[in-house]
């Protein structure tokens, strides 16, 4: 039965992903919802979208998905909230079948700019209202390397999983790197790799990133002055 499913599955996303026009996302939205867990009648899909796994995957209302995203399941759920957009060229993976976690949750009103990538398989949960620029990296896994009689690809996977808090900017280019959770309201600079966590209201820059302001520090900063 899951062959058969992942046939029809492959069958029915790719003839329809590839209409164009808006007659093309109303018919995709139509054709879908029998796949997937969870699917909004107000849901945009764009056209070449590629999808997998969907039957743990969740788009709620108002959610955009723009064309040449990628967005597959392999085990874990993939939850896309009301009023979240992906952009062009996104790929989302879970990777669940190396292991189990909560799955990959893109936050109510929160963006991925073009050509994001997001793999677990540990968890990734990005909260509400975050700007991901283009070009932003997560990934919910690290190898061992440890032992030199094991090629690299068969060393120990390790999973923790990432955390966006709400109210995050993630400039162009940020990497994130597993077991970091980045606090409430935070920015990060374009092309910072976050190998820590990062306190809330922070702004941090750099390889490796590091906190050279607070928010709430510039707040008070420009009420003094006021």
């Amino acid at each position: 039965m899951n062959y058969l499913r992942r046939g029809l599955e492959s069958v029915i996303t790719g003839t329809l992903s590839a209409i164009p026009t808006k007659a093309g996302k109303v018919i995709r939205v139509i054709g879908f919802r029998p796949l997937f867990k969870q699917l909004d009648s107000s849901a945009t899909i764009g056209s070449r979208v590629r999808f997998s796994g969907t039957s743990r995957i969740s788009i709620e209302k108002g959610a955009w998905i723009n064309q040449y995203a990628e967005i597959h399941s392999m085990g874990n759920p993939i939850h896309i909230r009301a009023n979240a957009s992906i952009d062009l060229g996104v790929s989302i993976r879970d990777c669940g079948h190396q292991g189990q976690s909560s799955g990959i949750v893109i936050g109510e009103n929160s963006g991925l700019g073009p050509y994001c990538c997001l793999a677990g398989p540990g968890a990734i949960t990005i909260g509400r209202n975050c700007m991901i620029a283009s070009h932003c990296s997560m990934y919910a896994n690290n190898h061992g390397f440890e032992d030199l009689t094991i090629p690299m690809h068969a060393q120990p996977l390790t999973t923790v999983g990432i955390t966006i808090e709400d109210n995050c900017w993630l400039g162009t280019g940020v990497r994130v790197l597993d077991g970091v959770t980045i606090g409430t309201g935070s920015v990060i600079g374009a092309g910072a790799v976050v190998s820590r966590d990062i306190p809330p209201y922070s702004v941090a820059v750099g390889v490796p990133a590091r906190v050279i302001k607070s928010r709430k520090e510039l707040l008070s900063a420009s009420l003094d002055r006021q």
